[in-house]
């Protein structure tokens, strides 16, 4: 004999009623004092000011802002990098090469080493 795994639904459970779904419609009217604070700053429209020229030559005087581009100097070498790599998961420096590794995937080229100290200045 095999037993179905499913179960039966009980019928003791009450069985709620379930209303029929209406539409509202997209626009509503709604009194002033009820509106939102969104709702009136949705409503108003807003204009950007015309670029400032120059009467003389009618140049623009105002221009965009250039991206920056900063050079990133990473706090380990290339060297701790690659031995921090190879520790243990618990260890903090495994963590902070796997950072480095990590700003040298996204910012590529942007992106130096910190300068080794030779071994005559310790």
């Amino acid at each position: 004999m095999t037993v179905s795994k499913e179960k039966e639904p009980s019928s003791s459970a009450p069985e709620t009623l379930i209303s029929p779904v209406t539409e509202i419609p997209e626009k509503v009217k709604v009194r002033k004092e009820v509106e939102t604070w969104l709702e009136k700053v949705e409503k108003t429209t807003t204009t950007l000011p015309k670029t400032v020229t120059d009467d003389q030559t009618g140049q623009p005087l105002v221009s965009p802002a250039d991206p920056q581009t900063p050079q990133i100097t990473l706090p380990l070498t290339k060297q701790q990098i690659a031995t921090g790599a190879k520790k243990k998961i618990d260890q903090a420096l495994r963590w902070l090469s796997e950072w480095c590794l990590r700003i040298i995937k996204i910012k590529q080229a942007k992106v130096s080493f910190k300068k080794q100290k030779n071994d005559s200045d310790q």
